[in-house]
């Protein structure tokens, strides 16, 4: 799923930087879309990958 957020991130800010021609408003368009991945991909994530012990190995210690 991640994956596939950040291809569309991709695709809409080369869409961006290949039509609008300010730089200005293009680092205003291309910020919010990295945030929201990032925000996106933090929210996915289960807190056992962000704390570095894999799902398989927590059920093994139970």
């Amino acid at each position: 799923m991640i994956v596939w957020a950040a291809v569309v991130v991709i695709l809409l800010s080369l869409g961006i930087l290949w039509k609008v021609p300010d730089e200005v408003t293009r680092f205003t368009l291309i910020m919010p879309l990295f945030a929201g991945f990032i925000l996106f991909s933090i929210l996915i994530t289960s807190d056992e990958e962000l704390e570095g012990v894999s799902p398989t190995k927590k059920a093994a210690k139970k």
